[in-house]
Protein backbone atom coordinates (compact mmCIF):
# COMPACT_ATOMS: atom_id res chain seq x y z
CA UNK A 1 0.00 0.00 0.00
CA UNK A 2 1.38 3.62 -0.54
CA UNK A 3 1.95 5.71 2.13
CA UNK A 4 -0.77 6.89 4.39
CA UNK A 5 -3.17 3.82 3.88
CA UNK A 6 -3.89 4.54 0.83
CA UNK A 7 -5.05 1.32 -1.58
CA UNK A 8 -3.24 2.09 -5.23
CA UNK A 9 -5.77 3.37 -7.77
CA UNK A 10 -6.32 2.21 -11.20
CA UNK A 11 -5.28 5.15 -13.90
CA UNK A 12 -8.91 6.12 -14.09
CA UNK A 13 -8.98 6.12 -10.15
CA UNK A 14 -11.12 3.74 -9.90
CA UNK A 15 -10.11 -0.13 -8.88
CA UNK A 16 -6.84 -1.06 -8.11
CA UNK A 17 -5.22 -2.48 -11.25
CA UNK A 18 -2.97 -5.87 -11.65
CA UNK A 19 -0.64 -6.79 -14.29
CA UNK A 20 -3.80 -9.16 -16.13
CA UNK A 21 -6.42 -6.40 -15.95
CA UNK A 22 -6.62 -5.33 -19.37
CA UNK A 23 -2.73 -3.73 -19.56
CA UNK A 24 -1.04 -4.53 -22.62
CA UNK A 25 2.12 -5.69 -20.50
CA UNK A 26 2.97 -9.05 -19.67
CA UNK A 27 4.78 -10.05 -16.36
CA UNK A 28 5.93 -13.56 -16.24
CA UNK A 29 6.52 -16.00 -13.14
CA UNK A 30 9.40 -18.62 -13.53
CA UNK A 31 9.45 -22.14 -11.96
CA UNK A 32 11.84 -24.43 -11.90
CA UNK A 33 10.54 -27.48 -9.79
CA UNK A 34 9.63 -31.01 -9.99
CA UNK A 35 6.67 -32.36 -11.84
CA UNK A 36 5.65 -35.36 -12.98
CA UNK A 37 6.22 -36.57 -16.66
CA UNK A 38 3.64 -36.22 -18.97
CA UNK A 39 3.19 -38.38 -21.75
CA UNK A 40 4.92 -36.34 -23.99
CA UNK A 41 7.67 -35.95 -21.64
CA UNK A 42 8.48 -40.07 -22.25
CA UNK A 43 5.26 -41.63 -20.89
CA UNK A 44 2.76 -40.86 -18.08
CA UNK A 45 3.85 -40.74 -14.83
CA UNK A 46 2.44 -41.56 -10.88
CA UNK A 47 3.44 -39.86 -7.75
CA UNK A 48 4.57 -43.11 -6.42
CA UNK A 49 6.65 -44.28 -9.61
CA UNK A 50 8.36 -40.73 -9.53
CA UNK A 51 9.09 -41.17 -5.86
CA UNK A 52 10.77 -44.61 -6.51
CA UNK A 53 12.75 -43.76 -9.45
CA UNK A 54 13.90 -40.57 -7.55
CA UNK A 55 14.52 -42.10 -4.08
CA UNK A 56 16.91 -44.57 -6.23
CA UNK A 57 18.67 -41.82 -8.19
CA UNK A 58 19.63 -39.93 -4.86
CA UNK A 59 20.54 -42.31 -3.04
CA UNK A 60 22.68 -44.36 -5.81
CA UNK A 61 23.77 -40.65 -7.78
CA UNK A 62 23.69 -38.23 -5.12
CA UNK A 63 26.99 -38.96 -3.51
CA UNK A 64 29.22 -39.45 -7.04
CA UNK A 65 27.74 -35.97 -8.17
CA UNK A 66 29.10 -33.91 -5.32
CA UNK A 67 32.15 -32.64 -5.63
CA UNK A 68 35.20 -33.63 -3.25
CA UNK A 69 32.05 -36.46 -2.22
CA UNK A 70 30.97 -34.05 0.51
CA UNK A 71 27.27 -35.95 0.28
CA UNK A 72 27.88 -38.76 2.17
CA UNK A 73 25.46 -41.60 1.48
CA UNK A 74 23.90 -41.17 4.63
CA UNK A 75 22.91 -37.71 3.81
CA UNK A 76 21.86 -38.25 0.35
CA UNK A 77 19.95 -41.43 2.03
CA UNK A 78 17.86 -38.76 4.24
CA UNK A 79 16.73 -36.42 1.19
CA UNK A 80 15.66 -39.82 -0.51
CA UNK A 81 13.40 -39.95 2.67
CA UNK A 82 12.49 -36.65 2.66
CA UNK A 83 10.99 -37.23 -0.76
CA UNK A 84 9.67 -40.49 -0.66
CA UNK A 85 7.38 -39.14 2.10
CA UNK A 86 6.98 -35.21 1.71
CA UNK A 87 7.29 -34.47 -2.22
CA UNK A 88 4.26 -34.49 -3.73
CA UNK A 89 4.50 -33.14 -7.70
CA UNK A 90 1.91 -32.23 -10.18
CA UNK A 91 1.67 -32.39 -13.94
CA UNK A 92 2.89 -29.52 -15.98
CA UNK A 93 -0.57 -29.39 -17.39
CA UNK A 94 -2.47 -29.76 -14.12
CA UNK A 95 0.10 -26.85 -13.36
CA UNK A 96 -2.27 -24.98 -16.19
CA UNK A 97 -4.87 -25.71 -14.86
CA UNK A 98 -4.52 -24.28 -11.57
CA UNK A 99 -2.87 -21.28 -13.55
CA UNK A 100 -5.65 -20.54 -15.41
CA UNK A 101 -8.29 -20.40 -12.61
CA UNK A 102 -5.63 -18.05 -11.08
CA UNK A 103 -6.09 -15.53 -13.74
CA UNK A 104 -2.86 -16.33 -15.90
CA UNK A 105 -2.86 -16.41 -19.29
CA UNK A 106 -1.10 -19.40 -20.04
CA UNK A 107 1.38 -21.98 -18.68
CA UNK A 108 4.23 -23.48 -20.80
CA UNK A 109 7.19 -25.62 -19.91
CA UNK A 110 10.60 -23.92 -21.44
CA UNK A 111 12.96 -26.59 -20.17
CA UNK A 112 13.79 -30.09 -18.77
CA UNK A 113 16.45 -29.73 -16.53
CA UNK A 114 16.87 -33.53 -15.18
CA UNK A 115 14.51 -35.99 -16.99
CA UNK A 116 14.99 -38.79 -14.30
CA UNK A 117 13.95 -36.41 -11.59
CA UNK A 118 11.31 -35.14 -13.18
CA UNK A 119 12.93 -31.21 -12.56
CA UNK A 120 11.41 -28.77 -15.15
CA UNK A 121 11.48 -25.05 -15.77
CA UNK A 122 8.00 -23.76 -16.62
CA UNK A 123 6.63 -20.29 -17.00
CA UNK A 124 3.22 -18.62 -16.26
CA UNK A 125 2.37 -15.37 -17.98
CA UNK A 126 0.09 -12.56 -15.55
Amino acid sequence: MPAGGEEEKGASGGAPTSPSSGSSRSSLLIIADVFLNEDGDGGGDTVDAWRRRSCAVIRERWPLRVAGGALSAEEAHRIASHVGTCDVPAKVSEYAAFAEAAGFRRCAKVADVEEELGIKVIVLEI
